[in-house]
């Protein structure tokens, strides 16, 4: 989109090289990388955009899950973590997008939650695809982790926080 600079940032450095790869394949110039956590990055100047594309999928603790899937208890642990950091990261006119999935409630998700709270004294507009044109009941997606040993107590800390649905 006609950026100058690029940083890219994973905890894989072979996501990293894929990213090199993928960049020299199209002609781009002006790639940065960093192998590091969210939590630990640092930058000189803010970001003008950020794009992210965390792992979402929300899995009990304790479960081996894949590292590009595994998004924690909520399916948003590194969305927190950016949320923490944004301050830092971004400027009032940084554009944030991403792509998840969230819990939520049957009308809207903690993800655009989390935005409408964190955002709310900056000027933002909220763009919401929903990829699957609806909102499927949580179960589904706890379905393969009905075996877990964590399986039981983590149903019952969605049910808690109202995480009745999960939103594509």
């Amino acid at each position: 989109n006609g950026a100058r600079e690029v940083t890219a940032i994973d905890v894989s450095a072979r996501s990293l090289a894929l990213a090199q790869f993928n960049a020299a394949l199209n002609g781009l110039s002006g790639l940065q990388t960093k192998e590091v956590c969210l939590d630990k990055l640092t930058c000189d100047e803010p970001f003008d955009r950020i794009l992210i594309n965390p792992p979402f999928v929300p899995v009990p603790p304790g479960t081996t899950y894949m590292l590009s899937g595994d998004g924690g208890s909520d399916g948003l642990s590194l969305m927190h973590a950016l949320f923490k950091k944004l301050d830092e990261l971004s400027h009032r006119n940084t554009a944030v997008s991403t792509i998840s999935m969230s819990p939520g409630d049957e009308f809207m998700s903690v993800l655009e939650r989390l935005f409408l709270a964190r955002m709310r004294s900056r000027p933002m507009k909220i763009l919401v695809t929903d990829v699957y044109c609806s909102v499927a009941p949580i179960a589904t997606a706890m379905a393969p982790f009905r075996s877990e040993p964590a399986f039981a107590a983590w149903k019952a800390w969605l049910a808690e926080r109202g995480y009745s649905h999960l939103h594509y």
